[in-house]
């Protein structure tokens, strides 16, 4: 997005030059994987897809790790009683230099963002670090994550606030173990 910006103000291509965000691969790197685990790092509001996130996980066989805080989360945890989700668990914040073993530890990655017209995620380095640990990776299909789309199996794209598709994308990594 920030090259189709640049070139709409008229700054020539050949001199646009993206540098990707990194990660520490020697800090992010795949562990010994829970069968069925999913895990979600970032802020807790509803436009991250969290409460769709909670609905997808409602009925299923695998765990749902929530990490992060936010103005949601009391709403979310409510409505993880309201559901009865025996498999969903809030661990609040994680230092980052704490959180690197989660997602050493996790099958699958799941970020379910809401975008807005006013709002949507500008990069999501976590995603990055779920890659570098060795997840299996879920994310609603949006422009800023157009050039994830890598052609892999490990990677399931769904739409915006579609829960069943959440559940059905979570469902057909989990049985690819």
């Amino acid at each position: 997005m920030a090259w189709q910006s640049c070139v709409e103000r008229g700054c020539p291509e050949d001199k646009i030059i993206i540098i990707p965000a990194a990660v520490d691969i020697d800090q992010f790197k795949p562990g010994d994987k829970i069968p069925q685990s999913v895990l979600y790092v970032g802020r807790v509001t509803w436009q991250k897809g969290l409460l769709d996130l909670l609905y997808a996980a409602r009925g299923q066989s695998w765990s749902l790790t929530i990490v992060g805080d936010g103005p949601s989360l009391q709403q979310a945890i409510g409505l993880k009683g309201i559901l009865g989700l025996d498999n969903v668990s809030f661990l609040g914040p994680v230092p980052h230099d704490k959180v690197q073993s989660l997602y050493g530890q996790a099958e699958i990655f799941v970020y379910p963002s809401l975008p807005t017209l006013q709002w949507q995620e500008q990069f999501g380095v976590s995603i990055l670090e779920a890659a570098a640990s060795g997840c299996k990776i879920v994310l609603t299909a949006q422009n800023v994550f157009d050039w994830l789309r890598l052609g892999c199996g490990y990677m399931e794209i769904v739409n915006p606030g579609d829960y069943l598709g959440l559940r059905a994308a979570i469902n057909a990594l989990v049985r690819q173990a």
